[in-house]
């Protein structure tokens, strides 16, 4: 049971990130393209973009490396850039954002669950000195 509770921390983690992900985006939507079209647009474009990509490869990843290890930075953003990396050759345009947000989502998750994972809570009492 416990698995599948952190797993669910994580997943709620990474769509919460990519919320706050695609809300930025909506700010800058609004300085470039105006302030109800622009930010409206590349709020859903981040959302509908990064939704999959989020549930259903970077959180189950994320997880792995959490349960098995202890994830380091360079993985995660490695892991955040890598389905923009994945689209370069069909789009330069929506790679180069996919790249900005992925890293961005991949950061915000993995602060948000930095106390997870295994620790070393188990510390048997030395036989000496114990009593």
């Amino acid at each position: 049971m416990r698995t599948f509770r952190l797993f669910l921390i994580v997943q709620i983690a990474a769509l919460t990130a990519l919320l706050i992900v695609a809300a930025g985006m909506a700010l800058v939507g609004s300085f470039t393209s105006g302030p109800v079209g622009g930010s409206k647009f590349f709020f859903e474009a981040a959302l509908f973009f990064g939704a999959l990509p989020v549930v259903a490869v970077g959180a189950p990843i994320y997880f792995a490396s959490i349960r098995y290890g202890r994830p380091r930075w360079f993985y995660v953003i490695l892991l955040g850039i890598a389905p923009g990396l994945l689209a370069l050759p069909f789009d330069a345009l929506l790679s180069g954002f996919a790249i900005v947000c992925g890293a961005a989502v991949a950061s915000l998750t993995h602060l948000m669950c930095r106390g997870l994972g295994p620790n070393n809570s188990f510390k048997p009492k030395p036989l000496r000195g114990s009593a």
